[in-house]
């Protein structure tokens, strides 16, 4: 008897491939330009870097609290506390002062006017305190009968190839570079589209910036009752604009005074104590004391039930393949993936269909930002000419995963795509078929590790009994 298994299998995203080679500036609302960007960049974020600055801290971030029943702080009241605190000096001396802060202290300061204590006081604290946490893990700063919850969502991504990570008002991105020990931390408002009204940004990029900004602190005053005034002023010490837009996420339509074009607009908008030119203010910017890394997302959460999770939902996909170089020598990959919590690895596992996959090499991607690149060589794979085959597998740091097929036929060098034929099972009108490596409708025997199988002439799995060359078989269903 022979029974066909169907087993729940959890894997990372699989695309498929197969194909042949033949060996064959500041921003000023007065400035009005016609048709560039006069916009100076405040430079990186100012973090809080000089240990001379900072206090001794515990770095398990937890203080001792009652068992008292304790309510979750209104995320609405924190962003209000840190609007109020616009306009106000930068300076990692002055931290404690009425009207200065650095970016830590503007976080700590502002949660501890709920009561709350064992928040870290600077990026470094904060990156001892999350140091072994793991996706999905929840940390809890308790005090006065309050408290707060965060959830870690993503780790080493950033806003620009990850903004759905960040859009959840209240969330903390803590951006700090790979072995490093600090840098800077903010805290999102939110995502907000570009504004462009009657101008053309080609023409009129002052007034689609303008525009824009007078958007996102008008919704801001809706929403948590800071003054609009307050948000189009200039910073009470440096005369800065109170909110910002950085020259490199205005759009890929708006020219710069360089004669360059700016890059992708970022729709995610913070607040943040950035820098001693800037002060506490409210910006598009992405980056921070070094560059665009957010080694830690954390999503404010209420701890019993996770609230806040509806609106972030993660979505990982592999979204455009690209294969270039193509020559007997091999051929290259580039793909883009989105992996929300950030990107572990992409592994890209390639044989030949000759002889099976006795050529089996795991090849390692190289990623920078969303896009995953690597070279497949010929030489590695028993110097071999026709069908290649070529599985991408993107590991996000959560594991969460999504399966997606791609095929793609590249005879005679020619880049054809088919979503039709797959490796492997595939339930058609209720009837059963298997695609071969080759991506070839089997027919007869089917020998697999899950059991042996027959399919009829045309693909169908058999069930029942069938007489096969002069002997009878039961098949189950």
């Amino acid at each position: 008897m022979f029974q066909k298994k169907i087993l729940n299998v959890f894997i990372p995203i699989v695309i498929g491939i197969c194909f042949s080679i033949a060996p064959c500036r500041e921003y000023q609302a007065s400035e009005v330009l016609s048709k560039s960007v006069s916009i100076q960049s405040p430079g990186d974020a100012g973090g809080d870097e000089q240990a001379s600055y900072e206090e001794a801290e515990s770095t398990n971030g937890i203080a001792l609290y009652s068992d008292d029943v304790e309510e979750d702080i209104s995320q609405t009241e924190f962003i209000k506390s840190l609007l109020s605190k616009v306009g106000k000096g930068y300076s990692q001396s002055k931290r404690y002062e009425e009207d200065y802060y650095d970016c830590s202290s503007l976080v700590f300061r502002c949660l501890q006017e709920f009561g709350l204590t064992g928040i870290p006081i600077s990026t470094s604290g904060w990156n001892s305190r999350l140091a072994g946490t793991k996706i999905g893990d929840v940390i809890t700063f308790h005090g006065n009968g309050s408290k707060v919850s965060y959830k870690l969502i993503a780790k080493n991504t950033d806003i620009i190839s990850n903004p759905d990570a960040f859009m959840v008002p209240g969330t903390l991105m803590v951006l700090i570079l790979p072995n490093e020990s600090s840098g800077h931390i903010a805290v999102s408002l939110g995502a907000f589209d570009r504004q462009e009204g009657e101008y053309d940004p080609k023409e009129n990029p002052q007034e689609v910036l303008q525009t824009t900004i007078e958007y996102v602190t008008g919704l801001l005053e809706q929403r948590y009752g800071v003054g609009q005034d307050l948000l189009l002023g200039n910073n009470s010490i440096t005369q800065y604009p109170n909110t910002w837009m950085e020259k490199k996420y205005l759009g890929t339509d708006i020219l710069l005074d360089d004669g360059t074009y700016s890059g992708e607009y970022n729709k995610i908008w913070r607040v943040e104590a950035y820098s001693d030119s800037t002060g506490v203010c409210v910006t598009n910017a992405a980056k921070g004391t070094h560059g665009l890394n957010a080694k830690y997302v954390l999503l404010p959460v209420e701890e019993d039930n996770n609230s806040n999770t509806v609106d972030y939902q993660e979505k990982n996909s592999i979204d455009d393949v690209r294969i270039s170089n193509i020559t007997s020598d091999g051929y290259q990959i580039d793909v883009t993936v989105t992996a929300l919590s950030g990107i572990e690895k992409v592994l890209m596992p390639t044989w030949t269909a000759k002889d099976g996959q006795d050529d089996l090499i795991w090849h390692q991607a190289a990623v920078n930002g969303r896009v995953a690149s690597v070279t497949i060589p010929v030489s590695q794979h028993n110097g071999e000419v026709g069908e290649y085959i070529t599985h991408i597998y993107l590991y996000s740091n959560s594991g969460k995963v999504v399966v997606k097929d791609v095929y793609i036929d590249l005879t005679d060098c020619s880049q054809t795509i088919s979503f039709e034929h797959k490796h492997g099972w595939e339930l058609v009108d209720n009837k059963w078929y298997y695609y071969n490596e080759k991506r070839e409708m089997s027919t007869g025997w089917v020998h697999l590790e899950t059991g042996s199988y027959y399919l009829d002439n045309d693909g169908i799995m058999v069930t029942g009994w069938r007489e096969i060359d002069d002997s009878w078989y039961y098949f189950r269903n």
